[in-house]
Protein backbone atom coordinates (compact mmCIF):
# COMPACT_ATOMS: atom_id res chain seq x y z
CA UNK A 1 0.00 0.00 0.00
CA UNK A 2 1.22 3.36 -0.84
CA UNK A 3 0.41 7.00 0.03
CA UNK A 4 0.23 9.92 -1.54
CA UNK A 5 2.27 13.18 0.05
CA UNK A 6 -0.45 15.44 -1.31
CA UNK A 7 -3.62 13.67 -0.74
CA UNK A 8 -7.23 15.47 -0.86
CA UNK A 9 -7.55 16.43 2.87
CA UNK A 10 -10.81 17.90 2.30
CA UNK A 11 -12.85 14.99 3.34
CA UNK A 12 -11.87 12.33 5.37
CA UNK A 13 -11.05 8.95 4.69
CA UNK A 14 -10.86 5.74 6.57
CA UNK A 15 -8.68 2.85 5.70
CA UNK A 16 -8.19 0.25 7.62
CA UNK A 17 -4.39 0.41 8.70
CA UNK A 18 -1.41 -2.58 8.59
CA UNK A 19 -1.47 -2.09 12.85
CA UNK A 20 -4.97 -2.84 12.64
CA UNK A 21 -4.84 -6.05 11.01
CA UNK A 22 -5.38 -8.92 13.08
CA UNK A 23 -2.76 -11.28 11.63
CA UNK A 24 0.11 -8.95 11.72
CA UNK A 25 3.22 -10.57 12.63
CA UNK A 26 4.37 -9.62 16.27
CA UNK A 27 7.94 -9.13 15.31
CA UNK A 28 6.68 -6.45 12.82
CA UNK A 29 3.55 -5.52 15.27
CA UNK A 30 6.48 -4.83 18.02
CA UNK A 31 8.50 -2.80 15.80
CA UNK A 32 6.25 -0.57 14.82
CA UNK A 33 5.23 0.05 18.25
CA UNK A 34 8.90 1.12 19.04
CA UNK A 35 8.42 3.82 15.93
CA UNK A 36 5.79 5.21 17.79
CA UNK A 37 6.97 5.74 20.92
CA UNK A 38 10.02 7.78 19.01
CA UNK A 39 7.01 9.51 17.39
CA UNK A 40 5.11 10.00 20.23
CA UNK A 41 8.13 11.22 22.06
CA UNK A 42 8.63 13.94 19.90
CA UNK A 43 5.46 15.20 19.38
CA UNK A 44 4.85 16.01 23.16
CA UNK A 45 1.47 14.43 23.44
CA UNK A 46 2.36 13.26 26.80
CA UNK A 47 3.31 16.51 28.02
CA UNK A 48 -0.50 17.93 27.09
CA UNK A 49 -2.14 15.10 29.45
CA UNK A 50 0.57 15.11 32.03
CA UNK A 51 -0.58 18.75 32.51
CA UNK A 52 -4.05 18.09 33.14
CA UNK A 53 -3.68 14.98 34.88
CA UNK A 54 -0.97 17.20 37.47
CA UNK A 55 -3.31 19.51 37.50
CA UNK A 56 -6.37 17.09 39.06
CA UNK A 57 -3.96 15.94 41.22
CA UNK A 58 -3.20 18.99 42.92
CA UNK A 59 -6.79 19.85 43.27
CA UNK A 60 -8.17 16.34 44.75
CA UNK A 61 -4.83 15.93 47.36
CA UNK A 62 -4.84 12.22 46.76
CA UNK A 63 -3.82 9.54 44.85
CA UNK A 64 -5.21 9.47 41.30
CA UNK A 65 -6.29 6.11 39.41
CA UNK A 66 -5.13 6.91 35.33
CA UNK A 67 -6.96 4.39 32.38
CA UNK A 68 -5.49 4.65 29.20
CA UNK A 69 -8.17 3.43 26.56
CA UNK A 70 -6.24 1.59 23.36
CA UNK A 71 -2.98 1.98 24.87
CA UNK A 72 -0.47 0.27 22.09
CA UNK A 73 3.07 0.14 23.14
CA UNK A 74 2.15 2.02 26.52
CA UNK A 75 4.46 4.27 25.65
CA UNK A 76 2.19 7.47 27.09
CA UNK A 77 1.54 5.49 30.44
CA UNK A 78 5.56 4.74 30.63
CA UNK A 79 5.77 8.57 30.24
CA UNK A 80 3.26 9.41 32.35
CA UNK A 81 4.57 7.34 35.27
CA UNK A 82 8.30 8.85 34.63
CA UNK A 83 6.68 12.00 34.62
CA UNK A 84 4.54 11.30 38.02
CA UNK A 85 8.23 9.81 39.91
CA UNK A 86 9.66 12.72 39.32
CA UNK A 87 7.19 15.10 40.70
CA UNK A 88 6.07 12.65 43.01
CA UNK A 89 2.66 12.80 42.54
CA UNK A 90 1.20 9.40 43.32
CA UNK A 91 -0.90 7.56 40.28
CA UNK A 92 -2.36 4.41 39.61
CA UNK A 93 -1.77 3.27 35.58
CA UNK A 94 -4.11 0.31 33.70
CA UNK A 95 -3.82 -0.18 30.00
CA UNK A 96 -5.85 -1.93 28.21
CA UNK A 97 -6.07 -2.61 24.39
CA UNK A 98 -7.67 -5.24 21.84
CA UNK A 99 -4.19 -6.78 21.00
CA UNK A 100 -2.40 -8.82 23.31
CA UNK A 101 0.89 -8.16 21.57
CA UNK A 102 0.62 -4.16 22.56
CA UNK A 103 -0.83 -5.77 26.33
CA UNK A 104 2.56 -7.55 26.60
CA UNK A 105 4.82 -5.08 24.60
CA UNK A 106 3.05 -2.23 27.22
CA UNK A 107 3.65 -4.52 30.39
CA UNK A 108 7.36 -4.97 28.92
CA UNK A 109 8.19 -1.16 28.35
CA UNK A 110 7.02 -0.19 31.96
CA UNK A 111 8.55 -3.25 34.02
CA UNK A 112 11.70 -1.94 31.70
CA UNK A 113 11.07 1.55 33.29
CA UNK A 114 10.61 0.98 36.21
CA UNK A 115 6.53 2.10 36.10
CA UNK A 116 4.09 -0.36 38.14
CA UNK A 117 0.90 -0.15 36.15
CA UNK A 118 -1.95 -2.97 35.23
CA UNK A 119 -2.94 -4.40 31.62
CA UNK A 120 -6.05 -5.90 30.51
CA UNK A 121 -7.00 -7.36 27.12
CA UNK A 122 -10.61 -5.41 26.25
CA UNK A 123 -12.39 -4.60 23.23
CA UNK A 124 -13.89 -1.31 23.85
CA UNK A 125 -16.93 -1.76 20.99
CA UNK A 126 -17.63 -5.02 22.54
CA UNK A 127 -17.47 -5.37 25.96
CA UNK A 128 -20.24 -4.20 28.08
CA UNK A 129 -18.68 -1.27 30.44
CA UNK A 130 -14.93 0.81 31.03
CA UNK A 131 -13.89 0.22 34.80
CA UNK A 132 -14.13 3.40 36.59
CA UNK A 133 -11.40 5.77 37.07
CA UNK A 134 -10.39 8.97 38.10
CA UNK A 135 -9.06 9.98 35.03
CA UNK A 136 -9.66 7.72 31.36
CA UNK A 137 -7.94 9.16 28.70
CA UNK A 138 -7.14 7.72 24.81
CA UNK A 139 -4.21 9.33 22.82
CA UNK A 140 -4.59 8.49 18.50
CA UNK A 141 -7.42 6.26 18.99
CA UNK A 142 -10.30 8.01 18.01
CA UNK A 143 -9.57 8.27 14.13
CA UNK A 144 -9.36 4.91 13.57
CA UNK A 145 -13.08 4.48 14.07
CA UNK A 146 -15.55 5.11 12.18
CA UNK A 147 -18.07 8.35 13.28
CA UNK A 148 -20.76 6.05 14.93
CA UNK A 149 -18.42 4.01 17.03
CA UNK A 150 -16.31 7.38 17.90
CA UNK A 151 -19.63 8.78 19.64
CA UNK A 152 -19.91 5.38 21.19
CA UNK A 153 -16.63 4.89 22.78
CA UNK A 154 -16.58 8.33 23.87
CA UNK A 155 -19.76 7.71 26.17
CA UNK A 156 -18.44 4.63 27.56
CA UNK A 157 -14.86 6.50 28.16
CA UNK A 158 -17.10 9.47 29.83
CA UNK A 159 -19.22 7.23 32.06
CA UNK A 160 -15.84 5.92 33.19
CA UNK A 161 -14.31 8.75 34.13
CA UNK A 162 -15.09 10.33 37.57
CA UNK A 163 -13.48 13.66 37.50
CA UNK A 164 -11.55 13.88 33.87
CA UNK A 165 -11.97 12.70 30.09
CA UNK A 166 -8.99 12.99 27.69
CA UNK A 167 -8.63 12.32 24.21
CA UNK A 168 -5.44 13.59 22.41
CA UNK A 169 -5.39 13.21 18.28
CA UNK A 170 -4.48 14.18 15.24
CA UNK A 171 -5.60 17.55 13.48
CA UNK A 172 -6.33 16.12 9.36
CA UNK A 173 -4.25 19.07 7.78
CA UNK A 174 -1.84 19.27 4.74
CA UNK A 175 0.70 20.38 7.66
CA UNK A 176 -0.07 17.28 9.51
CA UNK A 177 -0.03 15.05 6.32
CA UNK A 178 3.48 16.53 5.48
CA UNK A 179 4.57 15.81 9.27
CA UNK A 180 3.39 12.81 9.47
CA UNK A 181 4.84 11.30 5.90
CA UNK A 182 8.47 12.96 6.70
CA UNK A 183 8.96 12.60 10.76
CA UNK A 184 7.78 8.59 9.95
CA UNK A 185 10.49 8.43 7.81
CA UNK A 186 12.84 10.14 10.21
CA UNK A 187 11.84 8.21 13.49
CA UNK A 188 11.11 5.10 12.42
CA UNK A 189 12.59 2.11 10.08
CA UNK A 190 8.97 0.54 9.80
CA UNK A 191 7.12 -0.11 6.79
CA UNK A 192 4.09 -0.49 8.78
CA UNK A 193 4.78 3.25 10.72
CA UNK A 194 5.79 4.76 7.20
CA UNK A 195 2.21 3.79 5.74
CA UNK A 196 -0.33 4.17 8.67
CA UNK A 197 1.36 7.56 10.06
CA UNK A 198 -0.19 9.62 6.50
CA UNK A 199 -3.41 7.19 6.51
CA UNK A 200 -3.41 8.22 10.22
CA UNK A 201 -3.95 11.62 9.35
CA UNK A 202 -6.36 11.14 6.18
CA UNK A 203 -8.71 9.24 9.10
CA UNK A 204 -8.26 11.97 11.44
CA UNK A 205 -10.66 14.42 12.29
CA UNK A 206 -10.91 18.57 12.07
CA UNK A 207 -11.40 20.15 15.68
CA UNK A 208 -14.88 21.35 14.25
CA UNK A 209 -15.66 17.62 13.34
CA UNK A 210 -14.69 16.40 16.85
CA UNK A 211 -16.49 18.95 18.24
CA UNK A 212 -19.72 17.57 16.51
CA UNK A 213 -19.29 14.23 17.93
CA UNK A 214 -18.55 15.20 21.09
CA UNK A 215 -21.68 16.82 20.88
CA UNK A 216 -23.62 13.89 19.82
CA UNK A 217 -21.87 11.69 22.60
CA UNK A 218 -23.47 14.53 25.16
CA UNK A 219 -20.39 16.16 25.96
CA UNK A 220 -21.31 19.68 25.34
CA UNK A 221 -19.23 21.38 27.85
CA UNK A 222 -16.30 19.78 26.26
CA UNK A 223 -13.20 21.82 25.17
CA UNK A 224 -10.77 21.54 22.44
CA UNK A 225 -7.26 22.76 22.05
CA UNK A 226 -5.04 22.74 18.92
CA UNK A 227 -1.34 22.12 19.74
CA UNK A 228 2.11 21.56 17.86
CA UNK A 229 2.82 19.97 16.25
CA UNK A 230 -0.93 19.82 14.23
CA UNK A 231 -2.22 17.67 17.62
CA UNK A 232 -5.94 18.36 19.37
CA UNK A 233 -6.91 17.80 23.14
CA UNK A 234 -10.53 17.51 24.04
CA UNK A 235 -10.88 17.86 28.00
CA UNK A 236 -14.01 17.23 29.51
CA UNK A 237 -15.00 16.91 33.27
CA UNK A 238 -18.58 15.71 34.51
CA UNK A 239 -20.41 18.38 36.78
CA UNK A 240 -19.94 16.22 39.77
CA UNK A 241 -16.01 16.34 39.72
CA UNK A 242 -16.70 20.21 38.82
CA UNK A 243 -18.66 20.57 42.05
CA UNK A 244 -16.32 18.39 43.98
Amino acid sequence: MHTQLFPDLLERHLVAELMDDPELDAGEHRQALEGLRRINKVSMTTRKLWHSIRKLSRRLKRPLTVLDVACGGGDVLVELGQRARRNHVSLKFTGLDISSTAVQQTQANATQAGVDLETLQFDILGDARLPPHDVVFCSLFLHHLEIPDAVSVLRKMSAAAEHELLVSDLVRSRTGHLLAWVGTRLLSSSKIVHTDGPLSVEAAFTPEELREISLSAELGSAQIQKFFPERMLLRWTPSTSANS
